[in-house]
């Protein structure tokens, strides 16, 4: 079981998440992981450099709960970039923000739902006492497909723009995805829990 951090005790190497140093700090590494895309892409190598740019920042564990030793970035902040997208973003023929249509109001909500969700499951995962060894497989397979959900809903939202190299987005969704082929993979959880629950049927 791991114990909580308390947050005193943890010194953080980025700036505070809601001002501008943290923003300037992300758009540096966003042109730095940037030049470096194309030639990870075509040689499939692993980008240790961009690994350990992020790990310099404590950006790694940026959405951790602070009491569990991450710096407990709210989901606003965690979705910052594309919202900031839909507040920028304004037509010439609506002649208003996309942030202002309640289709991309939903969207964010149905994004913030998921990702709610998850961190929900992973705090409660955290703990031995809430979730068992033999639920562990499902948190997984839960919380893989809900992160996958939400960029999948981000990417449908911002069009071709969420598909472009020059995006973060496109990248998560590349990321997220890969999710899938790591054991446990989603029919061995599914495929064990109907068993299991077959076979509680058979006992009961």
């Amino acid at each position: 079981m791991n114990a909580p951090i308390a947050d005193s005790a943890v010194t953080r190497r980025h700036p505070p998440l809601d001002g501008d140093a943290f923003d300037a700090l992300l758009a540096q590494l966003t042109n730095e992981f940037a030049a470096s895309a194309a030639h990870h892409d075509r040689t499939a190598e692993f980008p240790h450099a961009n690994l350990a740019r992020l790990h310099e920042f404590d950006l790694l564990s940026l959405t951790v709960p602070a009491a569990l030793g991450g710096a407990g970035a709210s989901l606003p902040q965690a979705l910052k970039g594309f919202a900031q997208w839909a507040v920028d973003r304004a037509p010439g023929n609506l002649g208003a923000p996309l942030s202002s249509l309640p289709a991309f109001q939903q969207t964010l909500g149905r994004i913030d739902a998921l990702l709610f969700s998850n961190r929900v499951l992973l705090d409660a995962s955290a703990r031995a006492e809430h979730v068992t060894l033999d639920e562990a497989p499902l948190v997984k397979y839960t919380v893989t497909n809900q992160a996958i959900e939400a960029v999948q809903l981000a990417i449908e939202a911002s069009g071709n723009p969420g598909l472009s190299r020059d995006n973060p987005l496109e990248r998560h969704y590349r990321d997220v995805l890969c999710a899938r082929i790591h054991t446990p993979q989603n029919d061995s959880v599914l495929q064990a829990a109907g068993r299991a629950g077959f076979a509680s049927i058979s006992r009961g």
